[in-house]
């Protein structure tokens, strides 16, 4: 196993959508694994370091597509902003397309997207959307632009550094809805009077520098702009860290 790919499982394993494990009863009340249960199949994705990368994103991938989709549709009926709304419907279509491409890549690599979302995901969208219109559309648009800037660095480093072709062309696919959500956070957020974004931003395409073996991001940078590390994904507030646009 390289250390790229080691570093990128174990980074990915404890920053991204590790949902609470689920079980369900044998004969006799034993309890049993149950094989679609995040945490059952990272276990037995380590078994295989050759995929094991691959896979681990692509269950992050669907478990965030389910969580970012249903939580917009909520926000969507219950927000009273005609610009959160709109983004709001947006992101829930675009996401919820995703995960049905997703579901190819996933059958190919044997990795079982979770048909319901992990307790933690679940209460998370039941908290946000108690709160009054106001402070939901705001805490909202405030979420999407912290996940959609930690997406964008996950989805590019996928893109540049995955060694199976179909989880690579799935994740180059998605950078466009991924960059368009971001922007359209951003000035959202200026509209509602919360902080924008600044030249720190994370741009539709830039460039991630730093030191290699310094615990930053190291320089790689594709033509595309495709960038990042899978040693760091959703790793989008380490310090030192500048992403600039070109």
């Amino acid at each position: 196993m390289t250390r790229s790919s080691t570093t990128f499982v174990s980074f990915a394993a404890s920053l991204m959508f590790c949902g609470v494990g689920m079980a369900q009863q044998g004969r006799g009340g034993a309890q049993l694994p149950n094989r679609d249960d995040p945490d059952t199949q990272i276990r037995q994705f380590a078994q295989d370091p050759k995929t094991s990368a691959e896979k681990l994103f692509v269950l992050h991938a669907g478990i965030g597509n389910q969580y970012e989709s249903e939580l917009a549709r909520q926000v969507q009926q219950k927000a009273q902003n005609p610009q959160v709304k709109q983004l709001a419907q947006r992101i829930a279509d675009d996401h919820q397309k995703s995960n049905e491409q997703l579901q190819r890549v996933a059958q190919q690599l044997d990795v079982r997207i979770p048909q319901q979302l992990p307790d933690e995901k679940r209460a998370m969208i039941q908290l946000l959307t108690s709160l009054p219109p106001d402070q939901l559309e705001k805490h909202f648009i405030t979420a999407m632009q912290a996940d959609h800037a930690a997406e964008l660095i996950k989805y590019r480093a996928c893109a540049q550094m995955s060694q199976n072709q179909a989880v690579k062309d799935y994740a180059q696919q998605q950078l466009s809805a991924l960059s368009m959500h971001y922007d359209k956070a951003q000035q959202t957020a200026v509209a509602l009077g919360l902080p924008g974004g600044g030249p720190e931003a994370i741009p539709a395409s830039g460039r991630i520098e730093g030191t290699p073996g310094s615990g930053r991001t190291g320089d790689m940078t594709t033509p595309g702009g495709t960038s990042g590390s899978p040693g760091s994904p959703g790793n989008s507030g380490s310090s030192g860290n500048s992403i600039n646009r070109p």
